[in-house]
C-alpha cells in the first residue's frame, strides 16, 4: 500500500513522472473539469431517476444538457489562432463563438425552466428537479471553460 502512495506523490512532484510543473497543471485542471463534468451528469441522472413521472419531470429537458455538452465540444475542438476543420483561423473563431453562444444559452435556459416550472408554479411537489437542472448546465458548462481556459497550450504534445 505504500508504494502506490508513493508512485502518486511522486508523479505530483517537479520531478516526478510528468516532469514540470505545466503537466502537473494540465492533469490537475483535466481532473477537475472531468469531476465537474462528472457531477453535473450525476446530478440529472438522479434526477431521472426519482422523478420518473413525465409530469414530475419532463424527459424533454434532458436537452439542455445535451446541447451544453456539444457546446462545450465546440469550444474544445478548435484553438483561437489556428485553423479548424481545415478552413483557417476565422472559422475556428465562429466555432469558439458558437460554443460560448450555445453554453451560456442553454445556462439561461436552465434558469428560465428552474424558476418558471419549479419556483414560481406552486403546483410541482419539490423544486430540486429545476436546481438540478439549472446545477447540470451550470456544472457542465463550468467543466469545459475550466478545461479551455485552464490548460497550458505549449505542453498538449507531452500527453
Amino acid at each position: 500500500m505504500g508504494t502506490f502512495w508513493t508512485n502518486v506523490r511522486q508523479s505530483w512532484s517537479h520531478e516526478g513522472l510528468f516532469g514540470d510543473t505545466a503537466n502537473v497543471r494540465n492533469l490537475t485542471i483535466s481532473y477537475i473539469a472531468g469531476c465537474l463534468f462528472a457531477i453535473g451528469w450525476w446530478l440529472i441522472i438522479d434526477i431521472a431517476a426519482t422523478y420518473p413521472s413525465e409530469t414530475q419531470f419532463p424527459h424533454g429537458y434532458h436537452a439542455l444538457g445535451a446541447f451544453t455538452t456539444l457546446a462545450i465540444i465546440l469550444l474544445l475542438w478548435s484553438r483561437w489562432d489556428e485553423e479548424a476543420f481545415f478552413c483557417g483561423p476565422r472559422v475556428s473563431r465562429f466555432i469558439i463563438f458558437f460554443g460560448f453562444f450555445l453554453g451560456f444559452t442553454c445556462v439561461i435556459a436552465s434558469i428560465w425552466i428552474m424558476f418558471q416550472e419549479y419556483v414560481v408554479y406552486k403546483g410541482r411537489a419539490s423544486s430540486w428537479p429545476g436546481v438540478a437542472l439549472f446545477l447540470q448546465n451550470s456544472l457542465i458548462f463550468s467543466s469545459g471553460l475550466v478545461y479551455k481556459l485552464g490548460r497550458t497550450h505549449d505542453d498538449y504534445a507531452a500527453f
